[in-house]
C-alpha cells in the first residue's frame, strides 16, 4: 500500500517514462508531466476529486477506469495508428498494464483496510 503522498511522486515518473516511450519531444514531456504534476499536488492539498474521496469511491474508480486503460492500449497496437517501433509499442503496453494493475491492487488495499477499521470501530462502539 502506497500512501497518496507518496503516489505524488510516482504519477511524473511514470508520466515521463511514458512520455520518453512514445518519443514525445522533451518540450511535450515536460508541459505534460508538470501539468499533471501540478495538478495532482493542488488535488491533494485541497482534497479534489478522488483525492479527497473515500477508499471505495477509489476502488470502484478503479475498476471502472480499466475501460480507459484498455482505451489507451487499443491505439497503440492498431495498425498504422501509430508510427512507433515495436519495442516502443510493448514497453507503452507494459507500462499501461502495470500502472492498472497497481491502481486497482493499491485502491483494494486501501478499501480492505477502510473496511476493516470500520469493523474495528463497530466492535469498540458495540
Amino acid at each position: 500500500m502506497i500512501n497518496q503522498k507518496k503516489q505524488l511522486f510516482f504519477l511524473p515518473i511514470i508520466l515521463l517514462l511514458f512520455s520518453i516511450v512514445l518519443g514525445a519531444g522533451w518540450v511535450h514531456t515536460l508541459i505534460v508531466t508538470g501539468s499533471s504534476t501540478l495538478g495532482a499536488i493542488i488535488g491533494y492539498y485541497n482534497k479534489i476529486g478522488l483525492w479527497g474521496a473515500s477508499a471505495k469511491a477509489k476502488f470502484t474508480a478503479s475498476k471502472i477506469l480499466i475501460v480507459v486503460w484498455v482505451a489507451l492500449i487499443v491505439p497503440l497496437w492498431v495498425p498504422d495508428f501509430l508510427d512507433i517501433t515495436l519495442w516502443r509499442q510493448i514497453l507503452a503496453t507494459l507500462l499501461i498494464l502495470f500502472l492498472a494493475t497497481f491502481d486497482l491492487i493499491n485502491s483494494y488495499l486501501w478499501y480492505k483496510k477502510e473496511q476493516q477499521e470500520l469493523l474495528n470501530k463497530e466492535t469498540i462502539n458495540g
